[in-house]
């Protein structure tokens, strides 16, 4: 991760040497922070894995329904199940 004074160097620098055309939307987005398209599907899976675990408070237990449940989805394209309210 660059710091901030690192940007304002190189714009400085870019600056110095003549470069008039300086585009600044480029340097201000990091492509590796944008998220996946699965960072949905994690995260609800993550906020249904703490309810499972508060529910059935057993930590194996609650392991074994989200490891279950994680293959299931992953496998319901396999067992011919479409429906998105079905495999959630």
């Amino acid at each position: 991760m660059e710091s901030t004074r690192t940007r304002e160097l190189g714009t400085g620098l870019f600056i110095f040497l003549g470069f008039a055309a300086l585009y600044f939307n480029r340097f201000q987005t990091d492509p590796g922070l944008r998220p996946s398209p699965f960072f949905t599907f994690f995260l609800v899976l993550a906020a249904l894995a703490m309810a499972v675990h508060v529910i059935v408070n057993n930590k194996y237990l609650g392991h074994l329904v989200v490891v279950v449940y994680f293959v299931s989805t992953m496998l319901a394209g396999l067992l011919g199940i479409t429906q998105a309210m079905l495999v959630y």
